[in-house]
């Protein structure tokens, strides 16, 4: 475990000790990848971005001062430049605000403030040393927050919209294919269950792309050259079942493209692009 620096450091000292602690944690999580390669849906990515590109808005903005204000007026400008940039990020609206992820991206910014603020607190107090980077990066305290947040995340990516969605779209494809080429349970009983599998995976794949409670109605396509081959996989796991009936080794294809197709929407990141150093 990193040590913290002595509680008489200077908060740009500590702002730039929290920002290269946040860009190590999204460096770890991306695994120095760019976004579109990544699992994005993992909230950690955005919040560690988010935390990242907070701390830096605070960073420029004490440097920007004229002259290195020292004691309690550099801690007291500090204070107001948090603030600063903490309204600011509340105060997120419009198209950005709109944009998947963005809820866990102003997330992490908000959080890395609050454990920002806290250690410097506790520089001002003499208090007990605040975490270092090593208790940064192992998310005891910037990434605690993230955390709880991903797993907030993971409880609602089947919102009841998307549940519905993969009943609605699974009983479409069993009719589909009940009316064009049947369902022989008897004479051919692997293919029916098979392309039944095949017909669960897609629907819950396609059922990804109906937006969260709040996103409005826009598809949720996420990284929109990822978002293409998890829609032609959905697809085409369906249409190769009825292409090929009742033949078994297609079928678990079928049921194989299915799985591919929900397994890229699971991971597929909320945006594309190479996160910022």
């Amino acid at each position: 475990m990193t040590e913290s620096p002595p509680r008489s450091a200077a908060p740009l000292e500590i702002v730039e000790r929290h920002q290269a602690a946040a860009l190590a944690a999204l460096e770890a999580t991306t695994g120095g990848a760019p976004l579109c390669r990544v699992d994005g849906t993992r909230q950690t990515v955005k919040a560690s971005e988010g935390a990242a590109a907070a701390l830096s808005d605070v960073r420029r903005a004490l440097r920007r001062e004229a002259g290195e204000p020292t004691g309690a007026v550099a801690a007291e400008r500090a204070q107001a430049v948090i603030e600063e940039v903490r309204s600011a990020w509340q105060g997120i609206s419009g198209p950005l605000a709109a944009r998947p992820g963005s809820g866990e991206y102003v997330a992490g910014g908000l959080d890395a403030l609050t454990a920002l603020e806290d250690d410097l607190r506790g520089a001002r107090a003499g208090g007990p040393a605040a975490p270092g980077v090593g208790d940064i990066l192992t998310g005891q305290t910037l990434l605690g927050g993230v955390r709880a947040t991903a797993a907030s995340g993971e409880r609602v990516r089947w919102p009841q919209r998307r549940r519905v969605a993969a009943v609605l779209i699974f009983v479409g494809l069993l009719v589909l294919i009940g009316a064009t080429v049947g369902w022989p349970l008897v004479d051919a009983p692997l293919w029916s269950v098979l392309t039944a599998g095949a017909a669960v995976l897609s629907s819950l794949a396609l059922a990804l792309f109906v937006p969260r409670p709040g996103e409005g109605w826009r598809p949720d396509l996420g990284c929109a050259p990822c978002a293409v081959a998890g829609l032609a996989l959905g697809v085409a796991g369906p249409w190769l079942a009825i292409e090929t009936a009742h033949e078994g080794e297609r079928a678990a294809l079928a049921m194989v493209l299915g799985g591919a197709a929900l397994a890229r929407r699971l991971t597929e990141p909320p945006v594309c692009g190479v996160p910022g150093r």
